[in-house]
This record gives structure tokens, C-alpha cells and sequence, in this order.
């Protein structure tokens, strides 16, 4: 029941969208001080604070264009350092993402920034990110955000990540070479940061030529470096595989029921 504004930089053009009796009116350009007479009832930021890179002064901008007085409810998520360095998920580290900040680290950042942090805590519907709750504190309000006593302390699984990841290296390398020994015909599913990271990082992946999108923006176009065409997932009909690589685990459900309603006897697997 309410009506949205999105400012993406990667929005073709100005406009409006219908959805059902609301409207989307989408703003092409990055958010600062200009969109400050933009209506805000809430302001989330999903999906791009990790790629921030100077993420204290984008935090003050976003603070300094909502009301003086306070009170603007903000939502913003970004992942889960913990889930990066000790899930296992090794492929989401890659230079578009600029910072992995831990419950004491990002709630910090927003103290720090003019906010009242109401909860930091793991997303029930992404657990793999971090979701900050928050309110703008009146623009002359002083705080001092309280001090974390971990600053310097390094966690054992990020310490020992590069030995992990290393290995996980591996054996992805020894388990692919064994699938196209065997005639396998392997795609893999997501062409983002975590499924391109897979491919250029792997070796033996290259072999892989098929990555499946539902992005129709992306469908016929090839990934950097190792130069995979993104298909759509009907392309599976024509050469079914053997083996579907799922790049985010977050996904495996819905793929797993699209792979099924396609009528395709494959096995699925997380990277």
C-alpha cells in the first residue's frame, strides 16, 4: 500500500512503473545531496552498501539528505562477514565488494554516522547478510557509540581463510576434471559476482560454457574473462545437463523447482 522511488545508477532511463495500484518512479543516478526534496518515508539500501568505497562518507551523505530533526527510519543490508570467511562462501570475495563488516563493525558505522541503531543482526529472509534497522538522530544530537573491544582481535576463520579457500580450490579443480573425464556435460547457474568468481578462479572451470541466468538483461551475453555465454533456463531443453552448479546456495530451492518443472533429471549441487 505504498509507493516506492529507486535511485540505481543502473536504471536505463527516468520513469515510472506500475505495480497493481502503487507506482515505482526510478531515478537514474547515484543518491546524494539532489534527491534531498524526495519524499522518504523509509530508505532501505539493498544490495549495494558492500560496494561502497569510502562507506563513512556515502553514510554521513545519506544522513546529511534526510530531515534535520531525525526520525526517518532507515534498512540496509550487506553480508555477513562471518558467513564469507566461515560458511564456506570464499567466491563472494571479489574486489566489487569493498568491505565485510561483522554485527559489531556495521553497527558501528551507522553510531558513528547520525543513527540510532534499533537491531544488527543476520536477515531471517538472507541469512548470508547483515540487516541494520535504524533512525536518524537529530542532525545536532551528540552520541558517542560505544567501543568495540574486538578492534584489533582476528577471528581464527579469517585467519585461516587463505589455507581454506586454497583448498577448496582444489578440490573443486580434482572434481571437475573428474566430471569431463567422464563425458559430464556441467553448467552453472547465476551469472553474479559469486558464479564469475567460481569460473575465473577454479582451474578447469573454463571448460564450463554454459551459464544459466533468469536476468533477461544478461541472456546472450558472455562473462569477463572466461567469455561464458549467459542463457536462459529453457536452453536446458536442447542439451540437458548432467550436473548444475548453483553459484549461491540462497537459490536452491527455486532452481531446483524450475529445473523440475522443465522436466530435467540433473543433479544439483552448490559451489
Amino acid at each position: 500500500g505504498c509507493d516506492g522511488i529507486g535511485v540505481d545508477p543502473a536504471v536505463p532511463t527516468d520513469g515510472y512503473e506500475s505495480i497493481g495500484s502503487q507506482r515505482i518512479q526510478w531515478v537514474q543516478g547515484r543518491f546524494g545531496p539532489e534527491h534531498a526534496s524526495l519524499p522518504c518515508d523509509l530508505l532501505c539500501g539493498l544490495d549495494m552498501f558492500e560496494h561502497l568505497p569510502e562507506p563513512l562518507n556515502s553514510l554521513r551523505l545519506i544522513r546529511r539528505v534526510l530531515p534535520a530533526s531525525g526520525g526517518t527510519p532507515v534498512y540496509f543490508e550487506s553480508p555477513d562477514r562471518d558467513h564469507v570467511f566461515n560458511a564456506g562462501a570464499g567466491w563472494s570475495v571479489y574486489y566489487e565488494q569493498c568491505a565485510h563488516y561483522d554485527v559489531m563493525s556495521i553497527r558501528g558505522l551507522f553510531e558513528r554516522c547520525g543513527f540510532k541503531v534499533i537491531d544488527a543482526s543476520r536477515c531471517e529472509l538472507n541469512p548470508q547478510c547483515l540487516g541494520v534497522d535504524a533512525v536518524a538522530r537529530p542532525i545536532n544530537a551528540v552520541h558517542a557509540p560505544a567501543a568495540s573491544s574486538s578492534l584489533l582481535e582476528i577471528p581464527e576463520h579469517l585467519a585461516d581463510f587463505g589455507r581454506v579457500q586454497h583448498q577448496r580450490v582444489a578440490t573443486w579443480r580434482e572434481r571437475l576434471s573428474r566430471w569431463f573425464e567422464m563425458g559430464r556435460e556441467v553448467v552453472l547457474w547465476g551469472s553474479g559476482g559469486k558464479g564469475i568468481n567460481f569460473l575465473n578462479t577454479v582451474p578447469g572451470a573454463e571448460h564450463i560454457r554454459r551459464v544459466i541466468d533468469i536476468n533477461a538483461a544478461r541472456q546472450g551475453r558472455f562473462l569477463p574473462r572466461g567469455g561464458q555465454q549467459v542463457v536462459a533456463p529453457t536452453s536446458l531443453l536442447a542439451q540437458p545437463p548432467s550436473v548444475i552448479l548453483v553459484s549461491n546456495a540462497l537459490w536452491h530451492s527455486e532452481i531446483s523447482a524450475t529445473v523440475s518443472d522443465l522436466g530435467i533429471d540433473c543433479e544439483l549441487i552448490d559451489v
